[in-house]
């Protein structure tokens, strides 16, 4: 009976919340109103869809007061949606109560993750010790869920030692099952690895490596676990069967913590040049990432040396593998000349100009005439590649031995500029002696570019840098900037200057824009094909769980605001980004749309709109490319990838989308 009620509930829990016929609900959760007799309408109405609907309004409403209607409903009935509803809300004591109450109530292992996810977002310290106690003391096996609990609480800064000591047990225990351990697996990963649990995740990398997509998450979860403290097994059996994993996301996790392996034999090295040869690009690219923290002996450096050089030399790897090979060899390898201008000329034949400038930046005491050379570049160059050369400079700038004149000169006219991703880059770069010798020319600088673009939404990133950069010119200077923030018409930098003044919300409403516009896309796509220069691939919208989000890409495909973008940042293993019509990641479509958190997870190939915090959506979406729990009620879910899985696997950087077609 237990097995026919769980199925039932998850597959009840699948079902579609808002709909076509929620205009007036939609409307006052994107104005951030929630009108509360709306709501109250609908967590009165007895009919499921209608209850669900309200508690994805309520549990982005960020307003504690709706605690009470929401453990007034029948829990069993909606469980998991009361759950992520109260772990949004806030940190409450009666939240934290009424979920300890119905932990020791529940019987069913999936509505008690949902209560310790929970327990994870709105607990106290004390609710974190409470937790680790019940789970130590307890004759009773605790259910699934401790481990997402722990990592909540860490993200919220609260923390204890004994969690990893409790993760651990969970890995040892013979009769917990492998989503147990996977569990516990990635908890352990994100609170950074565990040295007294190296040996028990080997064995089970070792005992599950060939098996289902969830063994495979515990080998991801173990492997990140591991590189967390810089550890890998003298195992050279395991480690050839990794990197020829058929799993291109577990060689990935390779690639990253396989260089902690002691090469220490001519074969051992060939092994891990395999994951640079890998057919998937992103593979090969995260070898050549990792390789700056390489082990190996003394007396293999001249082979190392010489492989990576002739490698560097070739043109088998894709643009990025080789840019970040030639990176890392100079990280292995530090120059022993100062090169000069003719040594950039010649490698920019060979690689990507990122390459060149990051090159420039982080090894600037062999490059004659760094800030020169930059300086110069900068004034010829397009966006795109002045911001690397920003970065470059600001590496410079804060490397005491390369104080100059010219560069503070281009700081300062910097700053001026219209270009918000320079101006972010430099705000948030500049050291304290800069800041005192230049205070008067900041402060006109900082006043001019708030004044020319506070209702600027390309430029919120920016406009909430140079608050945070007035503060540390004057706490008085900062409170005069935010009194300035506060006028923005930009609902996400209003907020924000409203709380860091310590002033009431009421009143606060985001302004309806493109609503009606966006609000008539929602439910019309169904699906859409993106187009790329690699080949193809279809996700399916889901605006039951976020029709505002689904309604502005429809809109920004209409607009053609994809038509020949690029993704412009690729993590491999993590996400590839797109839809930034700067080609940048500074850009959107000159509006902000509301953040949409359900209780979706981010598995692999669900799309997600990227952010800069809650409520700044735009134009710029992902996709997962595996599981990633920490993602969960932090992103909003609009679709999923359903067909050209292959695709998505194989798109890098720069990888261009002709264009976007929706049915």
């Amino acid at each position: 009976m237990k097995i026919i009620f769980l199925i039932f509930f998850l597959c009840n829990s699948l079902f579609a919340q808002f709909s076509k016929d929620d205009f007036e609900l939609v409307k006052t959760t994107y104005q951030r109103i929630f009108d509360k007799e709306i709501i109250s309408s609908y967590l009165n109405s007895g009919a499921e869809k209608k209850i669900r609907a309200a508690l994805l309004s309520i549990a982005n409403s960020q307003d504690t007061s709706f605690v009470d209607n929401v453990i007034s409903l029948n829990f069993l009935d909606h469980a998991e949606y009361i759950c992520f509803t109260i772990g949004l809300l806030g940190e409450s004591k009666k939240s934290s109560q009424f979920l300890f109450n119905k932990l020791n109530e529940s019987q069913n292992d999936e509505i008690s993750k949902f209560i310790l996810e929970a327990i994870g977002r709105v607990g106290s310290k004390t609710d974190l010790e409470i937790l680790i106690n019940t789970y130590l003391n307890s004759s009773l096996p605790i259910p699934n869920g401790i481990g997402y609990a722990f990592v909540n609480f860490s993200l919220r800064n609260i923390n204890n030692d004994l969690t990893k000591e409790i993760l651990l047990a969970e890995l040892q225990n013979q009769n917990l099952s492998v989503v147990r351990k996977s569990d516990a697996a990635y908890a352990l990963s994100r609170l950074g690895g565990f040295e007294k649990a190296n040996e028990i995740l080997v064995t089970l990398i070792k005992e599950n490596i060939f098996n289902n997509d969830q063994n495979e998450k515990l080998i991801q979860y173990s492997l990140s676990s591991l590189r967390r403290v810089k550890h890998f097994p003298q195992d050279s059996t395991l480690l050839a069967t990794l990197i020829y994993h058929p799993n291109w996301i577990i060689r990935v996790e390779t690639a990253k913590s396989a260089v902690h392996f002691n090469y220490n034999k001519k074969d051992l090295l060939f092994l891990y040049k395999s994951l640079l040869d890998d057919s998937n690009p992103n593979v090969s690219t995260q070898a050549a990432i990792s390789l700056k923290e390489l082990n190996f002996s003394a007396n293999l450096k001249k082979e190392v040396t010489d492989t990576l050089y002739n490698l560097l030399l070739n043109n088998v790897y894709n643009p990025h593998t080789k840019g970040e090979l030639f990176l890392s060899y100079y990280s292995l390898f530090p120059p022993k000349e100062v090169y000069d201008t003719y040594f950039i000329i010649r490698f920019e034949g060979m690689l990507s100009k990122e390459f060149i400038y990051r090159f420039m930046g982080d090894y600037r005491q062999f490059v004659h005439n760094p800030i020169s050379n930059l300086t110069n570049l900068f004034r010829i160059e397009d966006y795109e590649n002045r911001i690397y050369i920003t970065e470059a400079l600001m590496k410079i700038h804060n490397d005491k031995a390369f104080n100059s004149e010219i560069l503070n000169s281009f700081l300062l006219q910097s700053l001026r500029t219209a270009q918000p991703a320079i101006v972010g880059l430099i705000a948030e770069g500049l050291n304290q002696n800069f800041i005192a010798e230049n205070e008067s020319a900041l402060r006109e600088i900082i006043n001019s570019q708030i004044t020319k673009n506070i209702n600027n939404s390309d430029y919120t990133e920016i406009l909430i840098s140079l608050s945070e950069f007035a503060a540390k010119i004057e706490l008085e200077f900062e409170k005069q900037i935010l009194s300035i923030l506060k006028t923005s018409r930009i609902y996400s930098i209003k907020k924000y200057a409203l709380q860091k003044l310590n002033e009431p919300l009421e009143g606060l409403v985001k302004e309806l824009g493109q609503f009606n516009t966006i609000w008539n896309n929602a439910f019309k796509f169904k699906t859409a094909t993106v187009i790329t220069e690699i080949g193809e691939f279809k996700i399916e919208f889901m605006p039951d769980y976020a029709p505002v989000s689904v309604g502005s890409f429809c809109l920004s495909v209409q607009q053609r605001l994809f038509a020949r973008n690029i993704f412009h940042r690729v993590v491999p293993g993590f996400v590839i980004q797109a839809g930034d019509p700067s080609k940048t990641g500074w850009g959107g479509p000159g509006y902000q749309i509301i953040s949409e958190y359900s209780p979706l997870y981010f598995s692999t190939n669900f799309v997600g709109m990227a952010s800069s915090g809650k409520d700044t959506e735009g134009s710029q979406w992902f996709v997962s490319l595996a599981s990633f729990p920490h993602l969960n009620g932090r992103y909003t879910v609009f679709a999923r990838v359903i067909e050209g899985f292959d695709v998505v696997n194989l798109v890098q950087e720069n990888t261009i989308i002709n264009r976007i077609e929706i049915k």
